[in-house]
């Protein structure tokens, strides 16, 4: 929850705290995905936090707690040295598409069946953020807002079931990202 300053684009929304300038929370608003900064204290000169907080869904929270901050005085840099490039046909690659390209990449129908799903409310949408992975399958599937919060899981299990072709560019495969939307309604008995 934002207490301070808060200010959006058309992708992302930004809370600062503007008594000490500091960055609160980041949650883009086309994934879903967002963090919490806190507990903020000294390293040199700034200002950062000791704890991250991420809500990838109601009732799940991961927090990661950061014990020790030391500064890199005189780094090696065979540290970050690459020894051996991965081969392009062996990088794990991430694209974003749209919800009209993931559909087209299904080999099974993207319907959804809303009576299984077990609808309550009359009319409205739901939203799911999906990532599959360089073979096709469906891997993670997060909630992206419903108006019916029951339908939040079934939706969930039935898209996690959908079989896709392999997304690939330039030949190589890859990993795909895409928020879906889906509409329900029902008929008045």
């Amino acid at each position: 929850m934002c207490t301070g300053a808060q200010t959006a684009t058309d992708r992302w929304s930004f809370c600062f705290d503007p008594q000490h300038n500091l960055l609160t929370s980041v949650f883009s608003i086309s994934t879903g995905y967002g963090a919490q900064f806190e507990n903020f204290k000294n390293f040199g000169k700034k200002q950062v936090p000791r704890k991250i907080v991420y809500q990838p869904e109601s009732g799940t929270t991961i927090e990661a707690t950061i014990t020790q901050l030391d500064e890199l005085r005189q780094p090696d840099e065979q540290r970050f040295a690459v020894e051996q490039s991965t081969p392009p046909q062996d990088r794990i690659n991430r694209v974003r598409i749209d919800e009209d390209t993931l559909r087209k990449l299904s080999l099974t129908s993207t319907e959804i069946d809303w009576s299984a799903a077990g609808v309550n409310s009359a009319t409205g949408g739901c939203a799911v953020y999906v990532c599959v992975d360089r073979s096709g399958h469906i891997r993670e599937v997060w909630p992206g807002g419903c108006d019916d919060a029951g339908l939040e899981d079934p939706l969930r299990d039935i898209v996690r079931k959908w079989q896709l072709k392999t997304a690939a560019v330039n030949g190589v495969p890859v990993q795909v990202e895409s928020r879906l939307t889906f509409n329900f309604g029902t008929k008045a008995k």
